[in-house]
C-alpha cells in the first residue's frame, strides 16, 4: 500500500506495538467494499484518520488493481485474509498487523515501523539488492507515475503533497519526461495534419 499510494510508512505502520492509536493510525475499519470499475478491474479506498499534511482531516487513499503480481487490492485482501482472528474488532485492529502464536493461543501484532522496515532490508540483503530508505516508497511511487506520464498535480494528488517538494524524489529525467513529449508531439502532429 505505501508505494502504490504513496503513504508514508508512518501512515501505516505504528512507531511501536505498545502503541497504538485509531484516532491516529489507520484500522481495517477504514478499508472500503470492493469496487468494481468501468473496465472491470476491482479498487477500494482506505481512510488515514491523520497524515503529516492534513493532520486530523485525514486521507482517503485509493489502491487500483493492477493486474499483475504486484497487484495492491489483491495483496490487501490477502493479507486481511490471512491475518484475521475470529471476532477481532475491526475498528481497534490497526490495518497492518499480523498473527502471531503466542502460547495459549493466537494474538493479532501491530506491524512497527522498525519491524517493516528491518524485514524489507533483510529480504533485498538476501536478494543480493541495494538497501532502501523509509522514503523509497514515496521516491518510488513518484518516480513510478512520473514515468508514466503522470502530471505534478496528479502526483501531489495521489501522495498528499501540500506543495511540489516531491519533485527532488524524481528520478531519471528522461523516463519521466518522454511520455510528455511524446503526448505533446503527438497533438502537435495532429494539429499540423
Amino acid at each position: 500500500m505505501s508505494f502504490w499510494s504513496a503513504c508514508r510508512l508512518g501512515e501505516t505502520t505504528v512507531p511501536s506495538a505498545a502503541y497504538f492509536n485509531p484516532a491516529r493510525h489507520v484500522t481495517r475499519a477504514a478499508v472500503s467494499p470492493l469496487r468494481s470499475l468501468p473496465d472491470g478491474s476491482l479498487a477500494l479506498s482506505v481512510q488515514l484518520p491523520w497524515t503529516k499534511t492534513t493532520r486530523v482531516l485525514g486521507m482517503s487513499k485509493v489502491l487500483a488493481s493492477q493486474g499483475d503480481e504486484l497487484d495492491p487490492v489483491h495483496a490487501l485482501r490477502w493479507h486481511l485474509s490471512l491475518n484475521s482472528l475470529p471476532n477481532l474488532g475491526l475498528s481497534s485492529t490497526p490495518l497492518f498487523s499480523y498473527k502471531l502464536w503466542a502460547g495459549s493461543g493466537w494474538r493479532m501484532i501491530p506491524l512497527t515501523k522498525v519491524t517493516m522496515l528491518n524485514t524489507f532490508s533483510e529480504a533485498l540483503r538476501l536478494a543480493g539488492r541495494p538497501t532502501f530508505s523509509s522514503h523509497s516508497f514515496r521516491i518510488g511511487a513518484a518516480t513510478h507515475y512520473w514515468h508514466r506520464g503522470a502530471s505534478v498535480e496528479e502526483i501531489k494528488l495521489l501522495g498528499g503533497w501540500a506543495s511540489d517538494s516531491f519533485k527532488v524524489y524524481l528520478r531519471d529525467p528522461v523516463l519521466g519526461l518522454a511520455p510528455l513529449q511524446q503526448r505533446l508531439g503527438v497533438a502537435l502532429h495532429s494539429s499540423l495534419s
